[in-house]
């Protein structure tokens, strides 16, 4: 490391290591197709072993910030396992909550592409990289485009996993709240009653998603007078 440094190939702060744009590339240029998978195998174990985990907890906001760049950097072709795919929806959920919802647009509509290639567009990677995609795209104000896609995906859960599966139900209450952005509040209305009896019988009254889809029925039953939006 010394001696990287020391001829400038690269930077070492903190306790992390950065390679120069130019080493990097002359690198990477002489690398073998086999080297290049091998590199992406390896640069995915360490990215997974170093998740910081729960972006909610605001002791891993710092560990997030110094792995982010090198997870947006990484090609989602070379990306095997599902441990590496969460890895990196993850940071993308760290950028939107950071307010930076456009890059991680950008990144999930490549994951999704890519994965919906490689995997197909039942894999359960692909479904919750589209969870992901369907918020970047409602933060960025794109109420439609969010519904299209928790629309597939939930057609897509409730035909692989059943209409009471827990993710069918996270899915549809997702795409209750893209109704209501868009206006139509009626069938954002439908959808919530029907979500709210199913948590109550699989989960039972007192849990935390039966709970936050009541707290969401009374928000939508507060607009009931008002007309749908065509």
């Amino acid at each position: 490391m010394r001696a990287i440094t020391r001829h400038s190939l690269a930077r070492a702060q903190d306790g992390t290591v950065q390679l120069h744009r130019l080493t990097q590339t002359v690198l990477r240029d002489q690398l073998t197709h086999d080297q290049r998978e091998q590199a992406g195998r390896d640069a995915e174990a360490l990215l997974t072993a170093a998740d910081p985990g729960d972006v909610g907890l605001p002791s891993t906001w710092p560990a997030w910030r110094i792995l982010l760049p090198h997870l947006l950097a990484m090609d989602p072709a070379l990306i095997t396992s599902e441990a590496g795919r969460s890895v990196v929806r993850t940071a993308c959920w760290y950028l939107m909550d950071r307010g930076q919802a456009r890059t991680a647009r950008d990144r999930l509509q490549k994951l999704h592409h890519t994965w919906s290639r490689q995997l197909g567009p039942d894999h359960e990677g692909t479904l919750w990289t589209a969870h992901c995609l369907a918020r970047a795209h409602d933060d960025t104000q794109d109420h439609e485009g969010a519904r299209a896609l928790d629309e597939d995906t939930r057609r897509r859960r409730r035909r692989l996993l059943g209409e009471d599966h827990p993710d069918t139900l996270s899915t549809a209450s997702n795409l209750a709240i893209r109704l209501s952005a868009l206006g139509l509040t009626e069938g954002a209305r439908d959808l919530g009653e029907d979500i709210l009896a199913r948590r109550r019988r699989v989960l039972g009254e007192d849990h935390p998603d039966t709970l936050r889809t009541a707290r969401l029925l009374e928000l939508l039953e507060a607009t009931r007078d008002e007309p749908d939006i065509e």
